[in-house]
């Protein structure tokens, strides 16, 4: 018997570790409808778990990806009717609102960073608007869940960021009273970079793998430092087995806004699983 088809809307281009944990197990009760932006597939890690995957090349900052990416979708939501949407942040439900309307009932809003903590700014009649919609909300602890309005709380799920099981046991790394510390993820000035670029000049037995996303030219210049190994954007089971050659995960957030304040990275669970 064939599976309900299933729509996954995101910006990313499939490489998330989140992403691909949620997509994995929707796989195995949905046909996956995934439609995403990014450069290239390589790092599409969730394309095989899709039935349809479909990648808008380049940037979601760019107005014609975007209007591109505006396109597919709605065409799809259109031309289709899904078992499940399932959506990833507030702003692609604001996005796709009217459209979405009519599947509301089947509508998931799964919130990572939240839009509205991000703003810092009281925006309570468009948080009323885009919650209103959909049928369930996922938030990522629940400490989130505390922070949505009270008015929608029955909707709201949490599906905590802990990761797969490290399938096997992480290589040895030989090395003389080094300190390794590894650095992933959305990397940039705020998430620990500075940090990093000050700890490397106190000592040259201080050693960094970076794995993730580069957002600014600092970051950039930490990737070449000759203290520094970046690997590039890495699967979860490699993210992993990195984390688990490592002494330490590096994970800052400053505290500029109640997202980062209130933030729950993936990268506490990976220290907890660590073998």
């Amino acid at each position: 018997m064939p599976k309900p088809d299933l729509l996954f809307l995101s910006l990313n281009d499939g490489s998330d570790t989140r992403i691909n944990k949620e997509v994995r197990t929707l796989a195995s009760r949905f046909t996956v409808y995934y439609v995403g932006i990014g450069r290239s597939t390589e790092q599409s890690f969730v394309k095989p778990f899709c039935g349809s995957f479909t990648l808008i090349s380049g940037h979601h900052r760019e107005k014609l990806t975007f209007l591109k990416y505006w396109k597919k979708v709605a065409g799809l939501l259109i031309s289709r009717r899904f078992a499940s949407v399932h959506v990833i942040n507030e702003q692609l439900v604001l996005l796709f609102y009217p459209l979405l309307y009519r599947h509301r009932r089947q509508l998931v809003l799964d919130i990572f960073d939240s839009i509205f903590l991000r703003l810092n700014r009281n925006l309570h009649l468009l948080r009323q608007i885009t919650y209103r919609l959909p049928e369930k909300i996922i938030v990522t602890d629940d400490n989130r869940r505390s922070l949505m309005p009270d008015e929608f709380m029955h909707k709201v799920v949490v599906v905590e960021n802990f990761p797969y099981r490290l399938k096997d046991k992480a290589d040895k790394i030989s090395r003389d009273r080094e300190l390794l510390i590894f650095y992933n993820g959305s990397m940039t000035r705020s998430r620990g970079t500075d940090f990093l670029r000050n700890l490397l000049a106190v000592d040259a037995r201080i050693r960094v793998k970076m794995a993730g996303w580069i957002y600014d030219e600092p970051t950039k210049a930490l990737a070449a430092h000759p203290q520094v190994d970046f690997l590039g954007v890495v699967s979860q089971q490699e993210s992993m087995r990195v984390a688990a050659q490592c002494d330490y995960i590096l994970s800052m957030y400053e505290p500029v806004n109640q997202n980062n304040i209130n933030a729950s990275p993936n990268k506490v669970y990976d220290a907890a699983f660590k073998p």
